[in-house]
């Protein structure tokens, strides 16, 4: 599911870099990676300290750097060093119920970005960020009807699917 999921936000840019990022004590898991052809490919692991998505643990919000290097929080990491990133664009995934940051989503990219995409870039990103929590968190009929029967399972989805309040 992340792998198409990821295939899908890359089509967004011609050399966009897309990735479902999962976080642990000891490194950032990309389970979804989704590298454009003719660009350097990256391992589906990393230091949790490098990058941007760190960042977007603590702020639990949407985050689109049109330039990385504009900003000196992060114009110098390994990601920008050793991969040349010039633009970010990510969101958290937050699970609803607990407002726990499970990892984020998020495209990446060589070329700066024109400023004035920032805002349909968080546009598109939270889209995306949202549909993929649906398909992570909203219980398919099967799942729900071992869950806890037919009739259980079907108000669980609805009030766990369309009622839900998106994080930012």
């Amino acid at each position: 599911m992340a792998a198409a999921f990821v295939t899908a936000l890359g089509r967004h840019g011609q050399r966009l870099y897309a990735m479902v990022n999962l976080f642990t004590d000891h490194q950032q898991l990309f389970v979804g990676l989704h590298t454009p052809p003719g660009l350097r490919p990256v391992s589906r692991t990393m230091s949790p300290d490098h990058g941007f998505c760190p960042a977007l643990l603590a702020r639990t919000k949407a985050l689109a750097l049109a330039d990385v290097c504009a900003n000196p929080q992060f114009a110098s990491n390994p990601v920008v060093d050793g991969l040349g990133i010039r633009t970010y664009t990510g969101a958290p995934l937050i699970h609803p119920p607990t407002g726990t940051v499970l990892g984020t989503v998020c495209v990446i990219g060589p070329d700066p970005a024109p400023r004035h995409t920032r805002a349909t870039a968080l546009a598109l990103i939270k889209q995306h960020r949202d549909a993929l929590l649906d398909e992570f968190i909203t219980p398919t009929a099967p799942t729900a009807a071992m869950a806890g029967g037919a009739a259980g399972g079907a108000a669980g989805g609805a009030a766990g699917g369309a009622g839900r309040e998106r994080p930012r």
